[in-house]
């Protein structure tokens, strides 16, 4: 599948959790009185990374290698779990209704989750890429067939 029709995927779960989320997020900040500082620089942050999440995963759909597709995830799970750490925030300091709060953490957790599962089956696929280094580290990827020295194999140099 090409990266236009990765990205044009208007059934794509991901898709829609990352777009779902957002708009919770904005939903839940329109409700809000925002009005003392903490609030309002929380809010911010929240819809920042909230937003973030939605735009970082069709950017990764539309990655021109599984290489970068692999990044773009990454910034997806991170943008992910920093709304969680707002969301935490807003709960324990009870600046809002703790049923949408949970309704959006759980959404938030379910994209971790998600995002973190197509990661690891990105991975398999990148291993068997050729071409693709090996991610492994300590593991020698030197072969003596290929040296430069005559007698590689043996270590000395003649």
């Amino acid at each position: 599948m090409s990266n236009v029709e990765r990205g044009n995927r208007q059934g794509d779960p991901l898709r829609i959790k990352t777009k779902s989320l957002a708009v919770h997020v904005l939903r839940l900040v329109d409700a809000l009185n925002a009005r003392d500082v903490a609030t309002q620089v929380i809010v911010r942050q929240l819809v920042r990374s909230a937003t973030s999440v939605g735009a970082n995963y069709r950017a990764a759909t539309r990655a021109r290698s599984s290489k970068e597709m692999y990044a773009k995830l990454a910034i997806v799970e991170e943008e992910a779990d920093e709304v969680m750490y707002w969301i935490e925030l807003m709960q324990e300091s009870r600046k809002a209704n703790s049923d949408t709060l949970r309704q959006i953490n759980n959404l938030a957790h379910e994209v971790v989750a998600m995002v973190v599962a197509s990661k690891k089956t990105l991975s398999g696929r990148m291993a068997q890429e050729p071409g693709t280094k090996s991610r492994r580290r300590g593991r020698s990827t030197f072969d003596a067939r290929h040296s430069p020295f005559p007698d590689s194999e043996s270590g000395s140099l003649q």
